[in-house]
This record gives structure tokens, sequence and C-alpha cells, in this order.
């Protein structure tokens, strides 16, 4: 287990990243339309759990977190039932599939067994997002 005060995530060029995003967006949205409707992705091709989580952006100033399972993104319950936070909902969850895409390794190794234990970790001054 990796502690998290030691987290960095390695230099990618925006060449590569660019390169990870047109992979993964013709391998799960072959139908290359707007808007990515990317809690379909989530849901069906990733098997990922969306998880509401009551004032995560006030526990750590992150609207999304993944977490160390990588099979559960945390967003905060206040922008998952307000319709007009959609757009940037959508864009902090596409930002979280990015982490997994190109750092699952180390956040694989970032374990916390609760959301509580991650924001007592944050209080602490450690931003993970």
């Amino acid at each position: 287990m990796l502690d998290p005060r030691e987290f960095k995530a390695p230099f990618i060029t925006i060449e590569n990243i660019r390169k990870a995003v047109d992979q993964f967006r013709s391998q799960y949205w072959p139908q290359d339309t707007i808007p990515v409707d990317i809690f379909v992705i989530l849901e069906f091709e990733l098997g990922i759990e969306i998880r509401s989580v009551l004032n995560l952006r006030e526990a750590g100033d992150v609207d999304a977190l993944l977490l160390g399972d990588l099979k559960t993104i945390a967003v905060d319950q206040n922008d998952f039932l307000n319709e007009r936070a959609q757009n940037r909902l959508r864009f902090s969850v596409a930002h979280e599939i990015g982490h997994l895409i190109l750092h699952s390794d180390i956040f694989s190794k970032i374990q916390y067994s609760s959301i509580p234990e991650w924001k007592m970790t944050n209080r602490e001054g450690i931003w993970l997002y």
C-alpha cells in the first residue's frame, strides 16, 4: 500500500493523453456522438459504481473521487441531485476515469476503507484529485 503523501502521478505528454482518450472513446463510445453518456459507460462497460456522498466537495474540495478499489467513483451528493450541475459532474467523472486509465497502477495502491477515512486524510493536507 502506498502512503498517500508519497502519491505522485508520472508526467504524460498531451499527445499520449489524447491517444488514450481517442482509444477509450472508440472502444467504449463507438457511435462518436456528443454528449458521451459517461454514466452508461461507467455502469455497463466498466462496472464502476457511482456513490453519492453528502458534502464531498466541502470535505475535500473535489467534485468526484476515484477510490482505491478502482470500482467506485464518489461524487458530491448535492451535485448528483442538481440538474444544473450535470455537465460539470460528467466532466468530473470523465476526469476520474482518466485517472483510472492513465494511473490505475498508482491509484490501486492508495487504499481507503471508507469515504470518512479519505476525508480524515485530506484534513491533514493531502489532496488526491
